[in-house]
């Protein structure tokens, strides 16, 4: 179907969006002045990642902006030519509809988000009670900071969904409780305290303060709107500073001797812990 404006544009992406399959899938809304089809809608379902979010070298030469990153080998389909207008993301795999729900809505909220010059303009796409996707009617956004935030969606609302409840039900407020799911996505009070940092999307250098003040590292040097990458090598470095701290081992050592007689960490201690890390 051709596309006449982009409001013709956004209205097709809206309702493509909860059609699409898969676990990674989105749409991109484009235009080219010069083409005798200005308007397009490229449609990219079940991806094995978000690499076609970005051009590489080997397929743009020296348009790409983040030359030294490789292109993955499981993917098919170039970065569309033209200026990216509007992007959608399909949701259909989550394990908890309230909880992907709140959390998207913080994740994603414009004036509150730490990750806010990561997206422009979202609105949810829900179906009664269930979270289609979202989509972004702006993309003059930093495009590692927004790859960031959806794979850290995915790693809460997928991944570490219990994690996330039990640290909202001892007390956590949303933002703590969705740093500490991420670094321990696989505690609970009923098993062994575990020893292993499990999502990655941080790292030792994690600065509270940057993510406090919704200050992520700018590691694209432009937008999507301007065709800008998002850089592969440096996702996880969005929040790293040198006052940045190790949030595993900070809380690993506090709860340390505090675990009970089957070596789990009571709920009450990992909260306090993780308030302390995080003040």
């Amino acid at each position: 179907m051709s596309i006449k404006s982009f409001s013709d544009g956004v209205d097709q992406l809206n309702d493509v969006i909860p059609k699409l399959v898969g676990n990674i899938s989105w749409a991109m809304l484009t235009f080219e002045k010069d083409s005798n089809e200005p308007w397009k809608l490229h449609l990219r379902n079940n991806q094995p990642c978000y690499g076609e979010m970005r051009k590489y070298k080997t397929t743009h030469g020296e348009e790409c902006t983040q030359p030294e990153d490789r292109r993955p080998g499981d993917l098919h389909y170039p970065f569309p030519e033209g200026t990216p207008m509007a992007i959608g993301v399909h949701w259909g795999i989550y394990n908890s509809v309230s909880v992907a729900k709140e959390v998207a809505k913080l994740l994603f909220n414009p004036i509150t988000s730490p990750w806010k010059v990561g997206f422009k303009k979202p609105e949810l796409i829900i179906d009664g009670e269930v979270l289609q996707g979202i989509s972004f009617y702006d993309t003059a956004f930093d495009p590692t900071v927004f790859v960031h935030a959806l794979k850290f969606f995915r790693s809460i609302s997928i991944f570490s969904t219990p994690t996330y409840i039990v640290f909202r039900e001892a007390g956590l407020n949303p933002f703590e409780a969705m740093v500490a799911s991420n670094v321990f996505g696989q505690y609970h009070p009923t098993r062994p305290f575990s020893p292993y940092y499990t999502n990655g999307l941080f790292t030792p250098r994690f600065s509270v303060k940057r993510f406090k003040d919704k200050n992520p590292v700018d590691l694209t040097g432009g937008t999507l709107r301007k065709r800008f990458d998002y850089n592969r090598k440096k996702l996880t470095f969005v929040f790293d500073d040198d006052d940045g701290i190790d949030i595993h081992k900070k809380v690993s050592d506090l709860v340390r001797y505090k675990k009970d007689q089957n070596l789990c960490v009571p709920a009450n201690v990992m909260r306090d812990a993780v308030k302390e890390v995080l003040s």
